[in-house]
């Protein structure tokens, strides 16, 4: 295969599009990569922005429960009940769960690795 670089044809022909380039050889290549490439961009742009632009019709309003019906009484019931009643609460309590594991998970390493000899305190930098 030749190491010559080809184009996707727009309505020209490649060779006469590099022929026309100045000093191909030397880096007109490059140029020739570098339309090629803003073509494509401009193209995923244009094409994209047009679809996203055209919308759809009109739906109704989706509303997501979670189904607690033949869930057993517990944790999982509570935080599927606290989803479906208010999701403010429900996401705040997400927040300060996550939060709680993350301060565990830490503390936790970090006597872990205490116990092994590594101190991972502050380090003395001497210039």
């Amino acid at each position: 295969m030749s190491q010559e670089f080809w184009m996707l044809d727009f309505g020209y022909n490649a060779r006469l599009l590099q022929s026309k380039i100045p000093n191909y050889d030397k880096g007109g290549r490059k140029i020739l990569k570098n339309f090629h490439m803003l073509v494509v961009t401009v193209s995923w742009w244009v094409f994209t922005g047009t679809a996203w632009a055209a919308g759809a019709a009109p739906v109704s309003k989706l509303i997501n429960v979670a189904d607690t019906r033949f869930m057993e009484p517990g944790v999982s019931k509570w935080i599927a009940d606290l989803y479906n009643a208010n999701l403010w609460l429900y996401g705040i309590t997400v927040v300060v769960v996550m939060a709680v594991i993350g301060l565990v998970i830490g503390l936790s390493f970090d006597k872990l690795l205490a116990a092994t000899g590594i101190d991972l305190g502050k380090l003395d930098h001497s210039e």
